[in-house]
């Protein structure tokens, strides 16, 4: 999941989403990196990395697909029923990570 902000995210906010088991992942209005949760930082490996706050999949084939959704999310006002997620795909045969912007 993603969540789009333009302003400095709540503390406690953050903290809370640190408690989730699902994956959150909080950018800032131009797309960098203002915070991965718990969850979202040991996902890391497993179909994405996150460097210099900026989110790259480990398959060069869906990054800009990746991309494309991310901005989706931030310049479009898009909803999470507006976008289909996408698949990021896993090394050893796993199953997909599957992201939500919203």
């Amino acid at each position: 999941m993603f969540i789009k902000t333009s302003a400095r995210p709540d503390e406690a906010a953050l903290a809370l989403s640190d408690r989730s088991d699902l994956g959150v992942i909080v950018f800032d209005g131009a797309g960098c990196v203002l915070h991965a949760n718990r969850a979202a930082r040991a996902l890391q490996g497993n179909g994405f990395s996150i460097r210099n706050r900026q989110i790259h999949a480990d398959n060069r084939l869906v990054q800009s697909r990746l991309d494309r959704h991310i901005s989706a999310a931030l310049f479009c006002r898009i909803y999470p029923m507006d976008s289909d997620p996408i698949a990021l795909p896993r090394p050893h045969g796993r199953k997909p990570l599957i992201l939500q912007a919203t």
